[in-house]
């Protein structure tokens, strides 16, 4: 399936809110940090170990950097309404185009009988 690149500028208005924290820990309490990281793009969907997982494009990172996040840890529906809405227009087509081709390997097999 095509990998579906939805950023959050293709909508009409920005995602605000569209950021995952990360806490970090050194051994030394004093130095217990909040980051913040901003999501650029939803590149595609998979399921693993039973939860939908994301991979996700930082904005200011390279594509090296992609991770894929559990979507509790996303913070940027917006982005991620785009990405399902494009998503299921692809899963749909590829379902059509699917039917079609096993409509047609039926026909042939039926008229070489």
């Amino acid at each position: 399936m095509a990998t579906n690149n939805i950023s959050e500028s293709e909508g009409s208005s920005v995602c605000s809110g569209s950021t995952i924290t990360s806490f970090s820990s050194s051994s030394d309490d004093s130095n217990d940090e909040l980051s913040e990281f901003e999501v650029e793009q939803i590149l595609n969907k998979r399921e693993k170990y039973g939860d939908i997982q994301y991979l996700v494009k930082w904005k200011g990172y390279s594509s090296e950097e992609n991770s894929w996040e559990p979507l509790n840890f996303l913070n940027c529906n917006k982005i991620l309404e785009k990405f399902e809405e494009h998503w299921n227009l692809d899963y749909k087509k590829y379902k059509s185009a699917l039917n079609k081709l096993k409509k047609q390997i039926n026909r042939q097999d039926d008229s070489s009988s």
